[in-house]
């Protein structure tokens, strides 16, 4: 994305904010849902490991769907009486 938002000289926000937004308007939806789903899984580590380092738990679920995993740190936080906030 960076690259695509910086493909010509950024003079000000302005035009920062609108090559962001050109370049967003442009993103396919699956690559959107995609992230989503990168994020959620990466926040539930976060939360799962209370807030210290999580990328080692991550390599766990490397193998499986975005889907899984979400369900997978679920079942975690409920043993650990945490809702994630979302």
């Amino acid at each position: 994305m960076q690259q695509h938002v910086y493909q010509t000289n950024i003079r000000n926000v302005d035009e920062l904010r609108q090559s962001l937004l050109n370049v967003c308007s442009r993103m396919k939806q699956d690559v959107i849902d995609a992230s989503i789903d990168q994020c959620r899984v990466r926040l539930k580590a976060r939360v799962r490991s209370g807030g210290g380092h999580f990328e080692h738990m991550l390599l766990i679920y490397l193998h499986k769907s975005y889907e899984q995993a979400d369900n997978i740190l679920d079942r975690h936080l409920l043993k650990l009486n945490v809702t994630a906030p979302y």
